[in-house]
């Protein structure tokens, strides 16, 4: 759970930073949620490789698992926010 509070603590520096006309609150849950959604990716992609067995998700970075495995937290957080930004703040 720490992660999960510093990512967190992070979003909200960092989101008050760039969008300051959003209330602390807004930016609050959507680091929290945000935060949880870059978890939850992390281990869909674990599990989508467990699934396959597979150990790396592609040759590109030898040693890192694969470039899937750099991205894998960014995955459900992008595509949340992009739609968020757009339908709710647009």
């Amino acid at each position: 759970f720490a992660s999960l509070a510093a990512s967190a603590l992070a979003g909200v520096v960092g989101g008050k930073y760039l969008l300051p006309a959003f209330p602390w609150m807004e930016i609050l849950l959507l680091s929290l949620f945000l935060s949880l959604l870059g978890q939850g990716g992390d281990l869909f992609e674990s599990w989508i490789k467990r699934v396959f067995a597979v150990k790396d998700s592609g040759r590109l970075l030898p040693g890192h698992g694969g470039l899937l495995d750099r991205m894998d937290s960014l995955i459900f957080p992008v595509v949340f926010a992009t739609y968020y930004l757009r339908l709710i703040h647009p």
